[in-house]
């Protein structure tokens, strides 16, 4: 932990849609991504990319691009290891027209 969450997310950026397909994305998650900003991590837990992803992904510019595509973004929280990299999300995915979906789990088991 953390974990290459901006690299799994570019590569669901990339899939090809049709062009009247109605597009939903699924992430589940028990970790945060790379990058101080987003996963809240520092000395102790330590994070080996506290900059960010190793492959220079912005997890910001990330979600501004799901909402712009028009992808429905649906989060399945299992801990809430990923509040602030969830709150980030929110930031950069919601509007007043959009908003990610988070089904919290972390307290259900």
């Amino acid at each position: 932990m953390p974990e290459d969450v901006q690299g799994g997310l570019n590569k669901a950026l990339n899939l090809q849609w049709m062009d009247h397909s109605i597009k939903q994305a699924f992430m589940i998650c028990d970790a945060p991504g790379h990058g101080e900003d987003i996963n809240g991590f520092s000395g102790f837990y330590g994070d080996d990319y506290p900059k960010g992803s190793p492959d220079g992904f912005k997890l910001q510019e990330q979600m501004k691009t799901f909402a712009a595509k028009n992808i429905n973004f649906t989060i399945v929280k299992v801990n809430d290891s990923c509040d602030a990299m969830i709150k980030v999300m929110h930031a950069n995915y919601d509007s007043p027209s959009r908003n990610m979906n988070v089904s919290d789990l972390a307290h259900a088991v």
